[in-house]
């Protein structure tokens, strides 16, 4: 791509429609943090795996910018899905790691 000048962003040089920030992932709960969002290895669906860093059991809202389906809870080796909540809330136990799989609405194609 060629130089964009500092004089103007980058949304108003190539005309983008996006915000020049915007979130991919994201949590409603300031002492949940999101460590790693990667395409599942065996299915068609993302891993997200988070963790609670205060020590309080916490419902929290997930954020994901193509939407959320079909949530549920898995174990860090990918198997036995279960139960997780509703498709963009999630039980986060103290101190614990969880790991999430969904469906995002376009899929990952």
């Amino acid at each position: 791509m060629d130089h964009i000048p500092d004089s103007r962003s980058r949304k108003e040089f190539l005309g983008a429609a996006m915000p020049e920030r915007y979130s991919f992932a994201g949590v409603d709960k300031d002492n949940i943090v999101i460590s790693t969002i990667k395409k599942s290895d065996d299915q068609d669906k993302f891993i997200l795996r988070c963790y609670d860093v205060e020590g309080k059991d916490m419902e929290a809202g997930l954020r994901w910018f193509k939407g959320i389906r079909h949530l549920s809870k898995t174990s860090i080796i990918e198997d036995g899905p279960g139960p997780a909540g509703t498709d963009d809330r999630v039980l986060v136990k103290k101190f614990s790691i969880e790991t999430l799989q969904f469906d995002g609405t376009q899929g990952l194609k």
